[in-house]
């Protein structure tokens, strides 16, 4: 620690006399001693200096108190005024002013060289930056090998905050607490974040600090490419010492490589996975499971599932953490990427089901798309294909999961999206729905489809709809010539079957 103001008066070999100190001066620490005679020494100064002065100015009552004011603006801690030479003692204007302005004024007798109060500040000053460099050096070390720990950071914030002396938490960009522990109330923490992220109407990029629950909350972000990647939060009593904003920069530091790291090995992990993929759905299925099972465990045999996942966020690394975590619950999984989709191999077992209705239902940014069951690995290939088109589905419709067997039973028409649904049947039927002869676009509408799902059977169509078959045919002519189509096609007739049970829907 740096020397008090009261720890260099109370130095017995310097036998300095306090004239006037206030009792808030005495622990200001010192940063260094600055001899100097000049009148306004304010542009050398940094501030936590003691000055130390011969008195060769002018020392009357106006400027005494103009130079002790302004040393009193620039920070200065206190001045000590060397006696026996130019002077036999302080002059009395000099302590007036000094008490004026509440400044801390002290006596250097003459046997007390000056060059010997700046030795005992320079060995204190040298001793505390030597002593920071040793915490430093120790912090960083310590906070290295713990950044390579695969554990999610919660052996390294527990240092941290062991370092600093005060709580810390790690957070991911949404605000989840990822590492670390809070004493108080964690979600009122975390809301008063979100609170400061609305206020600035994004993300925190850069250092800031807000009080919550009588502390001083700092958010550290962790960024790379100007994204973020983390924040570390310090929620602290008081402000952070030198060394202390020093160990938060490495441990900020430290958590943008290590995750950069584990990003190169996730990304080669991830390319490893697709290639065991592609190797297993062309039938080296024994190759594929001796290198997985060496790698991460118990791999799945057929009769198997296939799932396809896709979220936002966190939730697809949410997804594989559990699907890893029941690995063996479930007797052996498998994921890789088909292009840019997670597939996932479950065994197909009792608990399958509601492991997969349980993930989609837990993780809220995650849908999943399920194929048949796999009796062969022959069949991989097909079935990671009805899985994708599963998940594209569920996608489309809005619902969490969809199995490939239940896409038939949805009639084609909800196989699309509401938008593109509605775009397809109004772009094509908008030349009867704009035909407002007399409000007959409902009675062509109604006769065409009834028409349609007669299979062209004017007799049949036109029982149901209680009019002549030759009012019937009228009206379909009518449509044929609003629409320019030949409704003899069979593909015409597919298509406006389906543009009118979208309407309907």
């Amino acid at each position: 620690m740096p020397l008090t103001l009261r720890q260099v008066i109370e130095s017995p070999g310097l036998r300095l006399v306090p004239l006037y100190v206030p009792s808030e001066a005495l622990s200001a620490e010192l940063i260094w001693v600055h001899s100097t005679e000049i009148d306004e020494p304010k542009p050398y100064m940094n501030g936590g200096e003691l000055v130390l002065t011969a008195g060769l100015r002018d020392v009357d009552g106006r400027h005494a108190n103009d130079y002790i004011a302004h040393l009193s603006a620039s920070g200065v801690v206190g001045l000590g005024f060397g006696t026996g030479r130019i002077h036999e003692s302080v002059p009395p204007p000099l302590v007036e002013a000094a008490r004026e302005h509440s400044f801390a004024l002290m006596e250097v007798p003459r046997e007390t060289p000056f060059s010997a109060i700046s030795r005992l500040v320079a060995r204190a000053v040298a001793s505390d930056e030597y002593a920071t460099l040793v915490r430093l050096s120790e912090a960083q070390s310590a906070l290295t090998k713990l950044a390579l720990v695969p554990d999610g950071f919660g052996r390294f914030m527990k240092r941290l905050s062991s370092e600093l002396g005060t709580p810390a938490l790690l957070l991911d960009p949404t605000g989840k607490v990822l590492a670390g522990s809070y004493d108080r109330d964690v979600r009122g923490l975390v809301d008063g974040i979100h609170a400061v992220q609305a206020q600035r109407r994004q993300i925190v990029l850069s250092p800031v600090k807000f009080d919550f629950d009588g502390r001083t909350v700092s958010l550290q972000p962790v960024l790379s490419n100007g994204h973020v990647l983390r924040v570390i939060v310090i929620v602290a009593d008081r402000p952070p010492s030198a060394v202390e904003r020093q160990i938060i920069n490495v441990a900020t530091s430290l958590v943008q490589l290590s995750l950069e790291q584990w990003k190169v090995v996730d990304g080669v992990e991830r390319h490893l996975r697709s290639i065991l993929l592609r190797t297993l759905a062309t039938g080296d299925v024994e190759s594929v499971r001796r290198r997985a099972v060496s790698m991460w465990g118990p791999f799945p045999d057929v009769p198997l599932r296939v799932l396809a996942l896709a979220g936002r966020g966190a939730a697809l690394d949410r997804a594989i953490d559990a699907v890893n975590a029941n690995a063996t619950h479930l007797r052996g999984v498998f994921h890789g990427y088909f292009r840019d989709t997670l597939v996932v191999l479950l065994p197909q077992t009792p608990d399958v089901f509601p492991f997969i209705d349980n993930l989609s239902a837990s993780i809220r940014e995650l849908t999943a798309g399920s194929s048949e069951t796999v009796e062969n690995w022959a069949d991989l290939s097909l079935s990671i294909r009805q899985a994708v088109q599963s998940l594209r589905t569920a996608q489309r419709r809005g619902v969490p999961s969809l199995c490939f067997a239940d896409i038939g039973a949805l009639g084609l028409a909800r196989v699309f999206s509401n938008e593109e649904a509605f775009a397809f049947s109004t772009s094509l039927l908008t030349p009867v729905l704009r035909h407002q002869e007399a409000g007959a676009a409902s009675e062509l509408l109604s006769s065409l489809r009834a028409w349609l799902e007669h299979n062209g059977q004017w007799n049949t169509a036109a029982e149901e709809l209680n009019i002549h078959r030759h009012t019937l045919r009228n009206r379909i002519d009518k449509v044929a010539e609003l629409l320019g189509k030949d409704l003899q096609s069979g593909r015409v007739r597919a298509e406006l079957l389906l543009a009118l049970e979208i309407l309907d829907r």
